[in-house]
């Protein structure tokens, strides 16, 4: 290796990357040394693995493309990239066990949520086995929902992740769907005390108004013509009418 950094990879000759160098170089360059060094099949992944190699070979492959691409890694970058991914897993955990729903959210919008803090548990490599996930899921719900926690685990040995989630959104779904019936009964009523009182009050007034004053009897006095709250002889209406005339 001589001053520019560079670094001898078997017996080929690649520039260490450090950040500040031509990134898109860098990797061609590196592509090429692993052809020439037949690893490059490991970038296809274990899904591409020709049916003539065994798991054990694939390994092996595998393992060597990574040590030849650190080698072509400035170490001050390799610690970085390794720091910041540790702190990405560390994050990604913090998500997953945080992550609480709340009372008046939507479902479909919290599990949403909760599918993607999983899939970015996978994209750092964390693994979460599958009924954890569940369990944690029903961990993150309010506790109205406990009733229907129980009754996804009550005789059962395990759950799975997808049934979890597909019980949640269809009792999301079937609430929706009786608040909107019972809304719309409660509608109905309201309209119907509405016409009722409605025809009450029409009907007091053309009754009153059907009464002819002559034919009032008060029941202060017993003489027609007047109510008795305005019977002249009672004491307090007369105080009221002088002050009136007055």
């Amino acid at each position: 290796m001589d001053s520019r950094g560079d670094k001898y990879v078997g017996k080929y000759e690649s520039e260490k990357f450090n950040g500040k160098n031509d990134f898109g170089f860098g990797q061609t360059q590196m592509k090429y040394v692993l052809v020439v060094q037949k690893l490059h099949k490991a970038l296809l992944g274990r899904s591409k693995k020709p049916a003539t190699m065994t798991e054990e070979e694939f390994d092996d492959m595998d393992l060597e493309a990574v040590a030849a691409i650190c080698l072509c890694l400035d170490k001050k970058l390799e610690f970085l990239y390794m720091t910041k991914n540790l702190m990405n897993k560390m994050l990604c955990m913090k998500e997953l066990y945080t992550l609480k729903m709340e009372y008046d959210a939507s479902m479909r919008d919290h599990v949403a949520k909760f599918s993607r803090v999983r899939s970015n548990l996978k994209d750092v490599d964390l693994k979460v086995d599958d009924e954890q996930l569940c369990y944690i899921l029903m961990f993150s719900l309010p506790d109205s929902y406990e009733g229907l926690v129980q009754t996804m685990l009550d005789g059962k040995d395990m759950v799975t992740y997808d049934e979890v989630c597909a019980t949640l959104l269809s009792n999301e779904v079937r609430k929706q769907s009786t608040n909107t019936e019972s809304g719309g009964d409660q509608s109905q009523g309201l309209v119907a005390r509405g016409k009722s009182s409605e025809w009450t009050s029409t009907r007091e007034k053309s009754t009153k108004s059907s009464i002819r004053l002559e034919d009032v009897i008060c029941y202060n006095c017993g003489e027609n013509g007047h109510y008795a709250r305005t019977c002249p002889h009672t004491k307090k209406y007369k105080k009221n009418s002088k002050r009136k005339k007055r």
